[in-house]
């Protein structure tokens, strides 16, 4: 415990904060010193650990103190499930038919290890899993759903046809406009968006309804929000909304759709909605996509040299630099889970293998008189374990798969909603990793197996 909380105070935070610093300016750094979490720990650790002793005790206390002076006998063997399925039982050989029923003989200990082992996998495959589904967003968002290279931002004195004049020379795939405005809804900033063209607009941008998964188009006399908007308003299809504009007057509109979006958060409108009901459009910002990419510098630095209402300009390519640059320190997150994990993998698989070695020392050393060679008793425990440890591990990643979408919903921060989603890759390394250190295990106790006192497990102590 002692151990664990100077690790936590000085290894752990300080490895939090430096992962914080890569998402936020932290100008100064003041460590809590309060004990209060320690303690608690401690306490858990203590319930836990003191708690199963006393338990254990008490059990062994009740017995008679000849039972006790004794070798604990092993559980009696008993006919189990499969062997009632005659045609399954009958195919399977002698050797395997024992490992099947020593395995169901000891059914507290494979309880412990399949739920110690499934831990360890779950907290694993969070770590991946967390890495997948945030990382995920930047391809999402700027590939799926946002299609434009560049964003300009203009001072609203223009119409299209006015700005077109600007770049209508340049190597340009598509030049689309819109009004975005910053609004209010129940005091939280966001985005409205108004399209200058909806059709041309598409372009630009993809929006999908979330039920569906299909584009979805603007409707008159009603609005589109993005899907962590109306999670975190409580808003449905068919609900209404009301926005406060720059111009401090409230106005109440239908929700006709809910679509999905992944970084900030935005109220989509048609250009006649907002003339209609709110009042003069003026576009004030320009999407752009070039036909090459390479170009962008080229071509954004012509267009400002000619168009002097410009006020601002945006690169994708350089958000999603800084996205991914950000997302990457994630990966210190996943080589600590990994690490503690795999501690608690050895420190689990290795206790679970001691006890069973320790428990059935007397059949080891018989089978070893019977004329077992070393290899054959490591096939004859081990594939008890492996088969243990293989259950855990699929346990342990459904789980980890249920604990991970959780956790997801829980670390969302407010303009952005993570994508629950987690590689293939992501759940063969965990189970490699889970596998690599049961053959570690299993090395140590091929070892442990070859230091058995035949003599002295074999001796009588009546």
């Amino acid at each position: 415990g002692i151990i664990g909380a100077v690790a936590g105070y000085t290894f752990i935070r300080k490895l939090i904060i430096e992962v914080f610093k890569i998402i936020h300016i932290i100008p100064l750094t003041v460590y809590s010193t309060d004990i209060k979490p320690v303690i608690i720990g401690l306490l858990i650790s203590i319930l836990c650990i003191v708690g199963s002793t006393i338990l254990t005790i008490n059990n062994l206390v009740r017995e008679k103190t000849t039972l006790l002076l004794r070798p604990i006998a092993p559980p009696i063997g008993k006919k189990i499930f499969i062997e009632r399925i005659s045609f399954i039982w009958d195919k399977i050989n002698y050797s395997n038919k024992l490992t099947i029923r020593n395995i169901f003989r000891y059914k507290r200990r494979i309880v412990m290890s399949i739920f110690g082992i499934a831990s360890c996998t779950m907290i694993l495959l969070a770590g991946y899993g967390i890495k997948d589904s945030i990382a995920y967003v930047v391809n999402k968002q700027y590939n799926e759903i946002n299609h434009n290279d560049s964003l300009i931002s203009l001072d609203g004195k223009l119409n299209a046809q006015e700005l077109d004049e600007y770049s209508k020379n340049e190597p340009l795939e598509f030049n689309v406009y819109a009004k975005i405005d910053q609004v209010e809804v129940e005091n939280k900033r966001l985005s409205f968006i108004i399209p200058d063209n909806d059709e041309e607009f598409k372009k630009a941008l993809t929006i999908i309804d979330v039920k569906t998964k299909k584009e979805t188009n603007l409707k008159e006399n009603s609005v589109i929000v993005t899907e962590k908007l109306a999670k975190y308003f409580n808003k449905k299809v068919g609900d209404t909304i009301k926005i406060l504009e720059n111009n401090n007057l409230t106005y109440e509109f239908k929700i006709s759709n809910i679509c999905e979006n992944y970084i900030g958060d935005y109220i989509y409108m048609t250009k006649d909605t907002y003339i209609k009901n709110i009042g003069d459009y003026k576009i004030n910002t320009q999407y752009l996509k070039f036909n090459d990419p390479n170009k962008e510098t080229e071509i954004i630095t012509n267009i400002k040299n000619k168009n002097p209402h410009i006020l601002n300009t945006i690169s994708i390519a350089n958000v999603k630099k800084e996205t991914d640059t950000l997302f990457k320190s994630l990966n210190i997150i996943v080589y600590v889970l990994v690490i503690f994990s795999g501690a608690l993998s050895f420190v689990v698989l290795y206790s679970l293998a001691y006890i069973n070695i320790s428990e059935r020392q007397r059949e080891i050393a018989t089978l070893k008189v019977l004329g077992f060679y070393n290899k054959e008793v490591d096939n004859y425990i081990m594939k008890e374990e492996i088969i243990i440890v293989l259950l855990g591990i699929l346990v342990g990643l459904v789980a980890g798969t249920i604990y991970t979408y959780k956790l997801i919903d829980s670390i969302e921060i407010n303009t952005m909603q993570y994508i629950k989603n987690i590689h293939l890759d992501s759940y063969l390394q965990t189970f490699g990793f889970m596998v690599l250190f049961t053959i570690i295990v299993s090395i140590g106790v091929h070892f442990a197996l070859k230091k058995i006192d035949l003599i002295e497990s074999l001796k009588s102590v009546e």
